[in-house]
């Protein structure tokens, strides 16, 4: 019962369903002459990952990729050549991959990204957008439809990344790369407080108040997400195993029960058995 959180993702990401569409989206290469737009190369890959999540594709996770990078054993902020990208879709099972650029200065920004049909296969046609830096949100949300257009992604959801404060977006992605899990905590709660209902933020938040035993913070930042989130089934399988831990036995059991009445995995099952026999 106290597995880590990216083990209880793997469970969790096993059950996609029949025939969804599987995509892995790779952090943009930054051909600026500036190292201060690295963090643009991971917003790029995030913010496309929101607006692609629906029930009919699989958006690769960013653990699952950094994973795949360390299995080729490449650092995972390295230039990829075409071929490593491949090998890097195959090894996730992808079936369509995005890989992108970023040029640009303190003002100005220009993103541009393909897409290659792994099964084919087939690369689609260059799509690019630019901007004030200020903007990259909506680049961002640009380039998205743009590609989904060029590709064809049937279903377009048209999600956003979850907050309308860049300040907080940045901080967010800065929380994704930095290390270790103290400064990524400052970093993602500071965005959070810039933006309370920047739910990414909190469910970092709570992953990492897990990951450190902080069990009743864990529940505490979990509990804000509601069953439209993509993390949600995440949640609650989270919370479960911390109200266990917290002794918290009706709790955990109807955390546990969001998890296995949308997906029959044993792992949420055998919890709910334990916490059960608790009680």
């Amino acid at each position: 019962m106290s597995r880590r959180s990216l083990t209880v993702w793997l469970y969790l990401s096993l059950a996609i369903p029949a025939g969804a569409q599987a995509i892995l989206i790779l952090p943009f290469e930054n051909h600026s002459r500036s190292s201060a737009l690295d963090w643009v190369g991971e917003s790029a890959a995030e913010g496309l990952a929101a607006h692609y999540r629906s029930p009919a594709r699989y958006v690769i996770r960013r653990e699952e990729r950094v994973a795949a990078f360390d299995q080729l054993g490449l650092p995972p902020t390295i230039g990829l050549s075409h071929a490593t990208a491949i090998k890097l879709g195959e090894l996730t099972g992808a079936d369509l991959l995005i890989f992108g650029s970023l040029e640009g200065d303190a003002e100005h920004l220009t993103l541009g990204a393909r897409v290659l049909e792994m099964r084919s296969p087939r690369m689609q046609a260059p799509c690019q957008e630019s901007g004030k830096l200020a903007d990259l949100l909506a680049i961002q949300d640009r380039l998205a439809t743009d590609l989904a257009t060029t590709a064809g992604l049937a279903a377009f959801a048209g999600a956003d990344v979850g907050t309308n404060l860049l300040e907080a977006w940045e901080l967010y992605i800065r929380g994704l790369t930095a290390g270790p899990s103290p400064q990524q905590f400052k970093y993602f709660r500071e965005a959070s407080r810039l933006d309370p209902g920047f739910l990414p933020a909190v469910f970092q938040l709570g992953r990492i108040s897990f990951q450190n035993r902080e069990y009743a913070d864990a529940v505490q930042w979990l509990d804000k997400l509601g069953p439209g989130n993509s993390n949600y089934l995440e949640a609650n399988f989270l919370i479960g195993i911390a109200d266990y831990h917290l002794r918290q036995w009706e709790k955990a059991e109807a955390a546990f029960q969001v998890v296995t009445t949308t997906l029959p995995l044993n792992e949420a099952f055998n919890n709910l058995g334990l916490v059960q026999l608790r009680e």
